[in-house]
Parts: C-alpha cells; sequence; structure tokens
C-alpha cells in the first residue's frame, strides 16, 4: 500500500517540477514506425536504449530494433540530464508513446 502512495508522490513532484522525462514506453509495429523511430534517435547525440523483455539494443540501430519482439511494448531510454535534449527528445517520443 505504501508504495502505490510513494509512486503517485513522486509523479505528483515530477509534473509540479516540470521534469523532463527520459524513458518512455513505446510501440513500434509496423517497418515504417521502425525506420522512423531510428531516424529520430539517430538525430540525438547521447546514447538512446530500446529493450523489450530482458534485452536491451541501441534504438539507434534498424537491425538491433528489429531483433526485438515488435509485438509488445518497448520501453526506450536516452542517457542524458541535458534539459534541452531531453525536451527535444520528449517531443519526439509522443508519436510513439504508448
Amino acid at each position: 500500500m505504501s508504495l502505490d502512495v510513494t509512486l503517485e508522490l513522486d509523479i505528483t513532484y515530477e509534473k509540479e517540477k516540470n521534469i523532463m522525462k527520459n524513458e518512455f514506453i513505446v510501440k513500434i509495429n509496423t517497418i515504417e514506425s521502425a525506420k522512423k523511430f531510428c531516424d529520430v534517435c539517430s538525430k540525438f547525440e547521447p546514447e538512446i536504449d530500446l529493450s523489450g523483455g530482458r534485452y536491451i539494443v541501441n534504438a539507434k540501430s534498424i537491425m538491433g530494433i528489429f531483433t526485438l519482439d515488435l509485438i509488445q511494448d518497448l520501453v526506450v531510454t536516452i542517457h542524458s540530464s541535458d534539459a534541452d535534449v531531453l525536451k527535444r527528445f520528449n517531443e519526439c517520443m509522443k508519436d510513439f508513446e504508448v
């Protein structure tokens, strides 16, 4: 029970402080969306991981993306603390977010 309350407070705090997210749940279910996702990620300098199940691949690698199970939702993580980069990445991920 306390875990739920803590999680709820953390989300509220994040919204109040306008902190940019660095992790998203995304859906990439077509070849075209995989290409577009890879192109978007390639525009960013920081490392970006894409994970599905227990596998983690480079989100800038189209071959890596196709090794994942694209039927399930995936988690994308950008490794940056630069506010400008995170803001741009947040905008770009809106097309893919679940």
